[in-house]
């Protein structure tokens, strides 16, 4: 008869926990996880991937192993209810930035036209040394691109308005669908799913409110899965800036 505590075994016939030299030798074994920024492996996956110390043998080793695919299974649904949160749920590790990394990031983020020379100059580097930094958070991503910031009263977009919106559900096919529908809208400059009263929050653009009225009802409204909307105007435009603070202290 089978050891009821045994742990149980993959398609393969291995043991997904503890498997080769690791269960040979009773030593804390290298854990396998997921690296910060990847997109979540599946269940089965994670559970092949995984190693536990073996210090503990036995019942307590069934106890162990018991737990952890417990808790994979946890891990599992949960990353399963929500698929469109992993960007959110998996967390990209941050570059690190030294003082002169913040000081090109801060000078283009103020002027994105700078020449290479102007940027060395403000800086304090030689050109080369310069150039081989900004490709550097070039290719890294922490530059993303380069654009040019519009302003909108100039080409008939004077207004900006947040809609929250509800759905007539929030399972996955009925999010992708309501994402699908507010892609193509150039009016929706910004698009949030939110965790709280409503289930997405925008923010559109229009000539005024004339126009957004037009906008809502024959375009946003007739979103098949919007159950409904709701639109606050800001009175007074505060403060606006797309840069981020970077300390060079």
């Amino acid at each position: 008869m089978a050891d009821a505590c045994a742990p149980s075994t993959s398609a393969n016939g291995t043991n997904p926990i503890i498997t080769g030299s690791d269960a040979r030798n009773p030593r804390r074994s290298s854990a396998r996880l997921p690296v910060p920024g990847s997109d979540p492996p599946g269940f089965p996956s994670v559970i092949a991937s995984l190693r536990i110390p073996t210090l503990l043998m036995g019942s307590r080793i069934c106890r162990m192993e018991a737990h952890l695919v417990a808790n994979m299974r946890v891990w599992r649904d949960y990353i399963g209810i929500d698929d469109r949160l992993k960007q959110n749920m998996w967390h990209i590790a941050p570059m690190k930035l030294d003082r002169i990394d913040r000081r090109i990031l801060m000078a283009l983020q103020r002027n994105g036209r700078l020449t290479n020379v102007e940027l060395a100059q403000e800086v304090g580097l030689s050109p080369s040394p310069c150039l081989r930094r900004v490709r550097l958070l070039e290719e890294s991503g922490v530059i993303e691109r380069y654009v040019a910031l519009l302003d909108p009263e100039r080409i008939g977009f004077g207004m900006s308005l947040f809609v929250r919106v509800w759905l007539k559900s929030q399972d996955e096919e009925t999010v992708q669908q309501f994402i699908a529908g507010i892609r193509p809208l150039g009016e929706v400059v910004e698009c949030h799913l939110m965790a709280g009263d409503c289930d997405f929050l925008l923010r559109v653009v229009a000539a005024d409110l004339t126009a957004f009225r037009r906008f809502q009802a024959e375009r946003l409204a007739r979103i098949p899965c919007v159950l409904s909307l709701k639109t606050d105007i800001p009175m007074q435009k505060v403060k606006l800036t797309s840069e981020l603070p970077l300390a060079t202290d």
